[in-house]
């Protein structure tokens, strides 16, 4: 996905997802979460969680797992349902 994609785009292109992977650069806001009615999982590839709404992602029982480093499974962190 561009880093500035229209408005509308990153809520249709998860519609039918159940797992979203992203790097920086892209905002998972609650529009885009409630948008994606079959989502279970959000992954985040780096080392922060800033550009995820996590009490959106919470409500709507979504877990968010923060890949700190793909070489070191065990430093990651899930913030759960």
């Amino acid at each position: 996905m561009a880093l500035r994609p229209p408005a509308d785009y990153p809520a249709r292109l998860v519609r039918d997802k159940e797992v979203i992977v992203l790097r920086s650069g892209v905002r998972l806001d609650a529009d885009v979460i409630m948008a994606a009615d079959r989502l279970t999982v959000i992954a985040r590839a780096g080392s922060r969680v800033d550009n995820i709404d996590l009490e959106a992602a919470r409500k709507a029982g979504v877990t968010v797992f923060l890949a700190v480093s793909r070489s070191l499974p065990h430093q990651s962190r899930s913030w759960t349902r």
